[in-house]
Parts: C-alpha cells; sequence; structure tokens
C-alpha cells in the first residue's frame, strides 16, 4: 500500500491520530464478544489490534508490508502489549494457504477498497474462519461520495449496500450500518469542495496544533452524535458484522 512509502511519522498520524479512524476502531471493539482467537487481515500499524490488546484480549495481526508491522511491533512494545499480540508480515492469500489454523474472529478494516480484487479477500477471510465464527469488516460508503481523499488514500472504489450484499454472499450478515452521517459526512463535503474550488491538494498538512488539539477532538464528538442516525446507512463508512455459516458451504461471491 502506498501508505507506507511514506514516512514513520506520517504513517503514524493516519494510522493512530486521524479521529475517523479512531472512531472506528471503537466501534469495531464493540462487536468482540472476548472469546475465542482473533485475526487482523490488512492490520497496517496495529490500530485496531492495540485496542483489543489493552482490554486484555489476545490477537494476532497480519499485513503484508514489513513497515507496517515493524510499526505495529514497536507501539505494541511501548504499550507493554506484545506478550498479547503477535504481527505478521505475509501475504493474506500465502497465509490461508500455509496455516491450516482457523480463528473464532477475523477483523478486516479499510482494506477492500485499496485492492484489485476484494471477492479474492472475502473468500481468504472465509478460508481463515472457523464455521459460526465472525467476520467485522469496514470499508468506505457510496461512490457519489469518492472525492481527493480517496485519491490520496489510494482508493479504487467505494461500495454500495449491494456491492457488500454480492461480495459478502457466502457469509449471513448480522448487522451492516454506516457511521459518519450528517456531521462528518459535511465535514468532508465542505473540506473536499473547498480545496477543489481553490486548486488546492489533499496532503499530510493536517498534522500539527489544528489537527491534534482542534480539529480531531472535534470531529470526534461529532462523529459520536453522528451515530444516533446510524441506521439510516449514509455516512461515510460501511460497518458489517457477518457470520460463516456453521454448516460451510463452497464459497461464491462477487461484486
Amino acid at each position: 500500500m502506498k501508505l507506507y512509502s511514506r514516512s514513520s511519522s506520517q504513517i503514524k498520524v493516519s494510522q493512530y491520530g486521524d479521529p475517523l479512524a479512531q472512531h472506528l476502531t471503537k466501534s469495531l471493539i464493540k462487536h468482540l464478544d472476548g472469546v475465542g482467537t482473533i485475526l487482523e487481515v490488512g492490520c497496517g500499524a496495529g490500530r485496531t489490534l492495540l485496542a483489543v490488546g489493552k482490554l486484555g484480549i489476545p490477537a494476532t495481526g497480519l499485513d503484508p508490508e514489513p513497515k507496517a508491522i515493524k510499526l505495529a511491533e514497536q507501539e505494541a512494545k511501548r504499550l507493554n502489549l506484545d506478550h498479547l499480540l503477535k504481527f505478521m508480515a505475509a501475504d493474506y492469500h500465502f497465509f490461508a494457504k500455509s496455516h491450516r489454523r482457523q480463528y473464532d474472529t477475523v477483523i478486516c478494516s479499510e482494506v477492500a477498497e485499496h485492492i484489485e480484487s476484494p471477492d479474492q479477500l472475502i473468500a481468504t477471510m472465509y478460508q481463515l474462519l472457523a464455521p459460526g465464527g465472525k467476520l467485522i469488516f469496514t470499508t468506505p460508503h457510496d461512490m457519489a461520495q469518492w472525492s481527493i481523499l480517496d485519491e490520496f488514500g489510494h482508493h479504487l472504489r467505494r461500495f454500495s449496500q449491494q456491492d457488500l450484499v454480492n461480495l459478502l454472499s457466502g457469509f449471513q450478515i448480522k448487522k451492516i450500518y454506516t457511521v459518519g452521517f450528517p456531521f462528518h459526512r459535511l465535514t468532508i463535503w465542505v473540506y473536499t469542495h473547498t480545496r477543489r474550488l481553490f486548486g488546492l491538494h489533499h496532503g499530510d498538512h493536517l498534522s500539527g496544533y489544528f489537527f491534534s488539539r482542534i480539529y480531531a477532538p472535534v470531529t470526534l464528538w461529532l462523529l459520536r452524535f453522528d451515530d444516533w442516525f446510524n441506521h439510516l446507512k449514509m455516512g461515510t463508512t460501511w460497518i458489517v458484522v457477518a457470520q460463516k455459516p456453521k454448516l460451510c458451504i463452497n464459497w461464491k461471491s462477487g461484486v
């Protein structure tokens, strides 16, 4: 992922400091039941699993980017969570083929929009899940919301609800909703359209005092308020909780 060609400090801002990422993490861990084995596919620099570890829950993170894994391991050690969290640099598909172990919960947050074949990613996670296991999945919502932020993040797509229903056809979808409406979506719209209007590019300029002391805490507060409207499915980001059938079927998926 091109994110990891940036400096370590820039990666940490995007992984640990972004308010939407922080809100997604808090939303995701609410769906954990605290039992069984946990694997995160595409763990990046460990944002989600660090939060899991703080709850005293052991988990494993997998990512093909060695630089991301190194940052995750460093942060886990700094927080004294390295006895709970294990991070591995490996390709998802190779890992699934070479490891026979299956997990009770698989997390995949903000990955599918970056890859050419999301159906192959979902099929891999289906393989890694034990029968009856839980998938917790997030990805950007709605191509109509495409903006310079998607371009900056090297996204390839955003997903409609029907896209996700098709993609997760082998799973039983238990919950599906969005976060980030109305205030976060409005904030993004104003920001991106203003920069378009004045011919400005999005970059890592939002990393100083304004970002950390004003923008981030205010946005986190607005995102919590937005949660009252998650059921409308008009937000910026999907959260899906799905279950692999206890009686497994042959995998078939497509967008």
